[in-house]
């Protein structure tokens, strides 16, 4: 029975202790085929578009009551931070990164 190591990806024919490609050891409750958890920069992307408005809308409360000027800032680099997130998202999505 062969075993995917979860480090490399890499499919190991034999049923030793470590990856004969990148010698991770195995887990000891590892079964046969694991596939590795692959959590994809695509992935990232579209998780800090949807923190980077929430986080500016509490900066911009925040720094309210203390100097306007700063909470608008705030406000302004929220909205270009999003709006590059979500091209870049886009551009991640239809395959062109």
């Amino acid at each position: 029975m062969s075993k995917i190591c979860l480090s490399c990806g890499f499919e190991n024919d034999n049923d030793g202790k470590k990856c004969s490609n990148c010698g991770a050891e195995f887990n000891s409750n590892q079964k046969g085929n694991s596939k590795p958890i692959n959590t994809s920069f695509r992935d990232y992307i579209f998780i800090m578009s949807l923190i980077m408005p929430i986080l500016g809308i509490i900066i911009y409360f925040v720094m309210k009551p203390a100097d306007d000027k700063l909470a608008i800032l705030a406000v302004k680099g929220t909205i270009v931070g999003a709006v590059i997130y979500s091209i870049v998202g886009v551009l991640f999505l239809v395959g062109v990164f």
